[in-house]
């Protein structure tokens, strides 16, 4: 396994588990503990976990650079993605938030005539070639860490429009907390396209569930899909009732690598 490659597995690991042991590392990877530390220290220094005693902690995810979360739980954003273009409409305006989920569904929009509005340069690159979607990017203050445009022109530009349907990720999902965001920004970038879209999807994996940011997006209930790689129940809180007004598409047997 190349090292960029191990170094991402040993972040999904984190995510799930919290914790990580230098010696059932190098048992996994067939490599040496000095190989596993290394790994460990390079991933300290960037900021993505906290070293202890013969392992190392996890840190906040949501606030990596984009670039270090590609490839965590990729296989289940693979599959959201698969799962989330059947629920949309040839012909219809779609928002398409950041992030590495909803990036996996703008690859995977069918052909057909879809107005597409993002703040996201990953999004845009990838519709880019598409002649068939009539591509709109929502401009602002370009940031290069998560590679999207934000702030308030970006939250003024999105008022503008009215959407059949808005795809988004999240920082953290919690069963009573609901949406949270790590930055405030994207909050309220998020709440903008809520406001002005018809239907809303959420699209995340496990890594998101169970958890809880400062700042708040919106309840559960505003969504008309929650498409996950696992039952909500597993992961959230509060058990979900059949009378929930979410509808959760759960894809079995996907795990993070």
């Amino acid at each position: 396994m190349v090292m960029e490659k191990r170094r991402q597995t040993i972040l999904s690991i984190l995510i799930e588990d919290g914790h990580v042991r230098v010696s059932d590392l190098a048992e996994r990877f067939r490599v040496s503990d000095d190989t596993i530390r290394r790994d460990l220290s390079a991933l300290s220094d960037e900021g993505y976990l906290q070293k202890t005693h013969g392992g190392a902690v996890n840190l906040d995810v949501p606030s990596m650079r984009r670039d270090m979360r590609r490839g965590i739980a990729q296989e289940a954003k693979e599959q959201i993605g698969e799962q989330a273009v059947a629920h949309l409409t040839i012909g219809d305006t779609i928002f398409l938030d950041a992030g590495q989920t909803v990036l996996e569904v703008a690859k995977r929009l069918p052909a057909g005539s879809f107005t597409v509005i993002t703040p996201s340069l990953d999004v845009a690159n990838a519709l880019s070639v598409r002649t068939d979607i009539r591509l709109i990017i929502l401009g602002g203050e370009w940031d290069h860490a998560q590679r999207l445009f934000r702030g308030q022109a970006t939250i003024e530009a999105i008022k503008n429009f009215r959407a059949n349907t808005m795809v988004t990720g999240a920082c953290a999902i919690d069963r009573t907390f609901g949406v949270t965001a790590s930055e405030e920004w994207d909050a309220a970038a998020k709440r903008a396209m809520l406001a002005v879209s018809e239907r809303k999807m959420l699209v995340a994996d496990h890594t998101k569930m169970g958890r809880r940011e400062p700042f708040f997006v919106s309840p559960l209930e505003d969504y008309d899909f929650f498409i996950t790689d696992r039952p909500a129940a597993e992961n959230l809180s509060v058990q979900q009732n059949a009378e929930d007004a979410v509808t959760h598409f759960s894809i079995p047997g996907i795990r993070s690598a």
